[in-house]
């Protein structure tokens, strides 16, 4: 089985640079940035030997650097393998020794790039699209439909100004909860789809959290569109693993209007709502990336303001010879 490795160069009186990744498979080494560039390695030598001898390392000023030292570390992913419901975008090798990641934000601009990698390497359109659980998919995006048309509807009546964030009522409260339910369904549905047991009996946010950083949340935000005197919304800005509860605020007001409304009415406003819509929205471009789908979904009413950033030695990279392999994310409790 082969491994991936993230390769660091420490040059004489500099400091350490990224190198690249390369993948071990037995004694045949692979730079995974060029597609069938392999090397054979003797018997004596390590990865890092095998890269030396092949001479694919920094240069500066078009000459090899001179004394320098390689480290290698084992990566957190394998070639061709990928976490159910767990967005990154796919790493391809270009010619040239280029990196290049195809990413899902730019749908448009990724079909023009599959059919450059396509006729150059030979390659199947398949091969760079994660495998998806399409039930889910189609089915959360329907809902996501209905939550759309039902906020038009109250937002009718509601105009949705600062000073109007604080109004509240039973179809606010109602909707609040059937949003943060769906919110609970997802979180569940991804720790379940990579085998993560709850930390007690039930599922809380106590593991929901500890999908928090997987799933780049705390990067996203989003803008309503056609209601530009409101700030952009980030509802996992503040979340913490100290305080799961608490510190998502508008989660925590979901509780609080669940278990105890005739004295907790009031904390059902149109913000928290608004919030656990925004919050719906993230998490399934999280699971998936703005898919066609998503992108037609949203285009009229919802602007992505800012999204995770990904670097190379954090993303998936297809497979070299089989399929897609599905594993299970490894989540410290």
């Amino acid at each position: 089985m082969s491994e991936l490795y993230d390769i660091y160069m420490t040059v004489e009186k500099g400091s350490g640079a990224f190198l690249g990744i390369w993948e071990k498979e037995e004694n045949v080494i692979r730079d995974v940035s060029v597609d069938n560039h392999e090397i054979e390695l003797d018997l004596s030598m390590n990865l890092c030997d095998g890269i030396i001898q092949s001479k694919r390392h920094i240069c500066c000023d078009n000459k090899l650097v001179g004394n320098f030292s390689l480290r290698a570390e084992l990566s957190f992913i394998k070639r061709g393998a990928y976490f159910p419901r767990v967005y990154k975008p796919v790493f391809s090798g270009m010619p040239g020794n280029e990196f290049h990641i195809i990413t899902q934000f730019d749908w448009f601009r990724r079909e023009k790039e599959y059919e450059h990698l396509i006729k150059e390497h030979n390659s199947k359109k398949e091969e760079f699209n994660l495998p998806i659980d399409r039930v889910h998919f189609v089915n959360s995006i329907e809902q996501l439909k209905s939550f759309f048309n039902t906020l038009n509807d109250i937002l009718r009546t509601i105009y949705p100004t600062t000073d109007n964030l604080h109004v509240y009522g039973h179809n606010i409260r109602n909707f609040i909860l059937v949003a943060c339910t769906e919110f609970e369904t997802q979180m569940q549905g991804i720790l379940k789809a990579n085998n993560i047991s709850s930390l007690s009996n039930t599922y809380t946010t106590k593991d929901y959290v500890r999908l928090r950083d997987a799933l780049r949340l705390k990067s996203y935000s989003i803008e309503l569109k056609n209601y530009p005197n409101l700030q952009s919304f980030t509802p996992f800005k503040n979340w913490e693993k100290q305080n799961p509860t608490k510190s998502l605020s508008w989660y925590d007001s979901y509780n609080k209007l669940k278990h105890d409304r005739e004295n907790q009415f009031f904390v059902g406003t149109l913000e928290v709502l608004l919030n656990s819509i925004s919050a719906c929205l993230i998490v399934l471009l999280a699971q998936y990336g703005e898919r066609p789908e998503i992108s037609q979904l949203i285009e009229n009413n919802i602007k992505i303001v800012s999204r995770p950033m990904w670097i190379e030695t954090h993303i998936y990279y297809k497979p070299f010879k089989n399929n897609w392999q599905k594993e299970n994310y490894r989540i410290s409790p």
